[in-house]
Parts: C-alpha cells; sequence; structure tokens
C-alpha cells in the first residue's frame, strides 16, 4: 500500500510540476521581432560596382579638371599615391571617404584627393543581384609633378 501511495503522490509532483512549468512558459511574453535593415549595411563585394558617370576615362578627367596641386608640395617636390576608401551609399552619392595611405609629409594631398572626391558628382548606385546598395570602394589619385626642362 505504501507503494502505492508514494507513486500515486510522485505521479501527482511530476504532473503538477509540468503544469507549473507550462504556465511559467505562457507568462513570458514573446521576443521582440527583429527587423533587418540594410540601408546602413556597407558592401564591399557587389555583383555590379559602382560607377563615376561617363566611366572611368570621365573620372580621370573630373580629377585632372579638378586637381589644384598643393604649392607647398609643388616647393618640396612631394608626390606619390593617395589611396582612399569610398563608400558610395545607394542612392549614388559619396558619404564617406577615408585616407589609407598617402605619401611622406603628404597629407596636403591627402586632403587634396579627399577635397576632390568630396566633389565629385553623383555616381551610379552599386547593384548586388539587381538591389541597389552602399558599397565600399578603394581609389586611388597618384600624385606627379611635371618633369622640369634641363638646359
Amino acid at each position: 500500500m505504501n507503494l502505492k501511495l508514494l507513486l500515486s503522490t510522485l505521479l501527482f509532483a511530476i504532473v503538477s510540476f509540468n503544469t507549473m512549468a507550462q504556465t511559467v512558459k505562457k507568462n513570458v511574453p514573446p521576443p521582440a521581432e527583429v527587423v533587418f535593415n540594410d540601408s546602413t549595411i556597407i558592401y564591399e563585394y557587389v555583383t555590379e560596382e559602382p560607377t563615376f558617370p561617363g566611366g572611368s576615362a570621365a573620372k580621370q578627367e573630373f580629377v585632372t579638371e579638378h586637381l589644384r596641386y598643393p604649392q607647398d608640395c609643388i616647393d618640396k617636390g612631394i608626390e606619390g599615391l593617395v589611396l582612399l576608401n569610398v563608400v558610395i551609399n545607394r542612392n549614388g552619392y559619396i558619404i564617406d571617404i577615408e585616407v589609407l595611405k598617402g605619401p611622406p609629409n603628404g597629407k596636403a594631398l591627402e586632403a587634396e584627393a579627399v577635397r576632390i572626391y568630396k566633389n565629385m558628382p553623383k555616381w551610379n548606385p552599386g547593384k548586388n543581384h539587381g538591389e541597389t546598395r552602399n558599397v565600399r570602394l578603394r581609389e586611388k589619385i597618384i600624385f606627379v609633378l611635371p618633369k622640369k626642362n634641363s638646359k
């Protein structure tokens, strides 16, 4: 008889505990809905990169026309490559410019490269599988001083 009483008490405890656990779970609010918004994501690789209107030749022409070689760099003979990270948003506007590398003592050349890119017109935005995306590009400007005639 004691075994019967023990088994029925144990069964009652298990059923009660299971019911309590389910009740507690019902009172827990549902998890917050996660909203994924990729308008702030910056892509490094896309199926179609952003392009300057008119292509790379037009971009080179824009840079050449708008370049103002800093006089201090001319006087000191400073020339070289300025490497930039440029973010073009899904609407084609440049929204971020970061200097990655510049020539030694060439801070003025770095500033000039940033100024040129800040003044560029709207680009054709990049796309990933047909959807416009924010894209980071690596761009460069090579600053070269004109050769002096030695006579």
